[in-house]
C-alpha cells in the first residue's frame, strides 16, 4: 500500500496555496488589465533572480569584480580580510566553471517559456480546489499569481488548514511504517529522509538492483525486482547547464511484507522544456543496503 501518493502530493502543494495568497479588492472580478499587470510584475522579480544565477555569469567577468572590490579604497584590513575570504570560498564553489569557463547567455525567450509553464502548471493544480473554492475565483491566472478575494481568502483558510492535517497523517502512518519495516533490514538506513534527493540513475546487475542518487549516493536492493516503474525517463541533473532537466524524489516509504521490503518512491520530473510528470517507483528486495563511494 502507498500512502504517499500523487494525489497527497497534490493536496500536499494545494495546502500552502493560502500561505502565498494575497488579498486584492481588483481580483474579486475578471480583470484582464489586472491580470497583465500582475503577470508583468510577477515575471519582472523572478527574472531578476533568475537571470543572477551564477551558471549565466561569465566567472573571469566575477572574479574581475571581487578584485576591485577586495582593492576597493577606503576600507580597514578586517573588511579587505573578509572580502578576500568571499574569493577564497567563490573559487573552492565554482572552481569548475572558472576552469572550464562555463557559462550560459541568458535566453529571454526561454525564461519567459519556463515562468509560463510554471503558472500553467498551477492553474492545474488549483483547479483540483472544490467548487465551492473556485466559485469565489473570478480569474484562476490571477489566482496562479497569488492573488484572491477577501472572500476567497477566508473559504480558503480551513480548507488548506485541513489539507495539511490530511497530508500530515498521511506522512506520519507512511514514516511509522518505515520505520517497523527498517527494523529488518541488515544495516540502519533512514530512508524517511531520502526526500527531495536528485536520482540519477537506475542499474540492474549483481543480482540487485543499484539505484544512484546526487553525491554518489546509493542504495542497493538485493534481489531486487522492479514491480512498478511508470517510466523509463530519468533526467540527470547538471549543475552547469541551466536546461539539464532533474529526476527528484518527492516522497520514499518502506514496507516489510512476508519477509521482503517493498520500497516505494514518488518521483517528480522535470525536462529540458519544464514540462513536469510524476511517476512511481516500487521495488521489491530481501535486503537494502546504502553504498556511498
Amino acid at each position: 500500500m502507498k500512502y504517499l501518493t500523487k494525489e497527497w502530493l497534490l493536496k500536499y502543494e494545494l495546502s500552502f496555496v493560502n500561505r502565498f495568497t494575497k488579498k486584492a479588492k481588483r481580483a474579486e472580478t475578471f480583470n484582464e488589465k489586472f491580470y497583465r499587470q500582475v503577470y508583468a510584475q510577477a515575471y519582472g522579480k523572478w527574472r531578476a533572480i533568475e537571470k543572477n544565477l551564477p551558471i549565466y555569469r561569465d566567472p573571469q567577468e566575477d572574479l574581475k569584480k571581487i578584485e576591485d572590490y577586495i582593492n576597493e579604497r577606503g576600507i580597514d584590513e578586517e573588511e579587505q580580510r573578509r572580502r578576500k575570504n568571499f574569493k577564497k570560498n567563490y573559487l573552492e564553489l565554482e572552481r569548475e566553471r572558472i576552469e572550464k569557463g562555463i557559462f550560459f547567455p541568458f535566453d529571454e525567450e526561454r525564461a519567459k517559456n519556463k515562468f509560463k509553464k510554471n503558472i500553467n502548471y498551477k492553474i492545474k493544480l488549483y483547479e483540483h480546489f472544490s467548487q465551492e473554492v473556485l466559485d469565489r475565483i473570478a480569474d484562476i491566472r490571477v489566482f496562479a499569481l497569488h492573488y484572491a478575494s477577501a472572500e476567497a481568502k477566508k473559504i480558503l483558510r480551513p480548507v488548506c488548514a485541513k489539507f495539511r492535517r490530511d497530508c500530515e497523517k498521511m506522512q506520519d502512518i507512511a514514516a511509522e511504517e518505515t520505520r517497523k519495516a527498517e527494523k529488518y533490514l541488515s544495516q540502519t538506513l533512514e530512508l524517511n529522509l531520502i526526500g527531495e534527493t536528485l536520482l540519477e540513475e537506475i542499474k540492474e546487475e549483481n543480482g540487485g538492483i543499484y539505484l544512484y542518487f546526487e553525491n554518489k549516493n546509493c542504495l542497493f536492493i538485493n534481489n531486487g525486482k522492479i514491480l512498478e516503474r511508470e517510466t523509463n525517463n530519468i533526467y540527470r541533473y547538471d549543475a552547469y547547464d541551466p536546461y539539464s532537466g532533474w529526476s527528484m524524489i518527492c516522497a520514499a516509504e518502506l514496507y516489510y511484507i512476508e519477509g521482503e521490503f517493498e520500497l516505494h518512491f514518488l518521483i517528480s520530473n522535470i525536462d529540458e522544456e519544464y514540462n513536469k510528470n510524476l511517476w512511481y517507483l516500487t521495488i521489491r528486495g530481501n535486503d537494502i543496503k546504502e553504498i556511498c563511494d
